[in-house]
């Protein structure tokens, strides 16, 4: 743990998923591109630069909709993942011009 925030005390900003380690970054003050398809953005901490498709399925987990554990490449709405698949890289690039943009980077 000591290492990855030694990591992330060096670095500009962290692009990251839902998960701990974008909540780590956070944590460090530092901006956060956060790429996440099944969850809603109001169950993140509100600075996030959250890059979600709203063009597809989405927010599955938000609607209690969980996945099964015991089969992590089951899909809760039958979609095949797309709330994921279907976040392109211009989404994610929009969202990192943003986010220097706004942090003078």
């Amino acid at each position: 743990l000591a290492d990855i925030i030694n990591c992330l005390h060096y670095c500009e900003f962290f692009i990251g998923l839902s998960s701990g380690l974008s909540w780590l970054a956070w944590a460090c003050s530092k901006p956060v591109v956060m790429i996440c398809g099944f969850l809603e953005k109001e169950y993140h901490f509100d600075e996030a630069y959250y890059v979600q498709n709203k063009n597809v399925c989405n927010c599955c987990w938000s609607k209690g909709k969980h996945f099964d554990s015991s089969n992590w490449m089951w899909c809760p709405e039958n979609k095949n993942f797309e709330c994921s698949k279907e976040i392109s890289f211009e989404m994610v690039k929009n969202n990192i011009d943003n986010l220097m943009s706004d942090n003078n980077l």
